[in-house]
């Protein structure tokens, strides 16, 4: 069991269960194509804040990270206003994919 810096998860934790921690695009799609994604935006927060860590530990600079929530707004475009929240709170450039008015 990892222990990371302990920041009010644990009540999230008790009542739903462990939230994915994604290192990469594919493990972030495979959370959010779960049913509770659909029923917990703070769930689909989460798993994106964690991806994001993830990726500024790996090096990534703000604009690559963008750029990869772009690649799961396209698959998941109904989720651009949590992501939009998240990379205004984190300073990341916004992503370009999701807009409703961009469907093809």
């Amino acid at each position: 069991m990892t222990h990371h810096d302990g920041h009010h998860d644990e009540l999230q934790q008790d009542q739903t269960g462990k939230v994915p921690n994604p290192a990469n695009e594919t493990q972030v799609i495979e959370a959010l194509d779960q049913q509770r994604a659909v029923n917990d935006q703070g769930y689909v927060k989460k798993v994106l804040e964690n991806y994001i860590d993830n990726r500024k530990k790996e090096g990534d600079n703000d604009a690559k990270i963008s750029e990869k929530l772009n690649i799961v707004l396209d698959r998941f475009p109904h989720y651009k206003n949590i992501v939009d929240e998240i990379t205004n709170a984190r300073g990341l450039p916004p992503c370009t994919q999701g807009d409703q008015s961009k469907r093809v």
